[in-house]
């Protein structure tokens, strides 16, 4: 962790953006702070970094078309790792639900080799 935080301090972009000063320094549990952010389209974030971080002129060029099909990739992205996270939480609940009837099993292994 000290090391992350370390990491962030010398790039000093990342430690005035909004989400890391919310996790520096959350109102309550960070969980809900994070919640608490308001939602920023790809443009917000693109314009935040445009005036922290110095960048060659020739990011100028990017037309806004350029920059709604980079907006709409990102968003593609977001929503298929969204779908995966959620695939995998569903895994995980059928991973524990075979574990408990293995361990069950298991068991009743035990009990009728006693018995024999």
């Amino acid at each position: 962790m000290e090391q992350f935080l370390k990491a962030i301090c010398d790039q000093s972009f990342l430690a005035c953006s909004p989400e890391v000063q919310v996790f520096m320094r959350p109102q309550g549990l960070v969980a809900s702070s994070f919640k608490s952010l308001e939602t920023v389209t790809t443009s917000h974030v693109i314009k935040f970094y445009l005036i922290k971080l110095p960048y060659s002129r020739a990011a100028d060029n990017i037309g806004d078309i350029e920059l709604l099909q980079m907006n709409e990739s990102i968003t593609k992205f977001v929503k298929d790792q969204k779908s995966i996270i959620n695939n995998l939480k569903s895994f995980k609940t059928h991973i524990k639900k075979i574990h408990e009837m293995k361990e069950q099993e298991l068991k009743y292994y035990v009990k009728f080799a006693e018995f024999l």
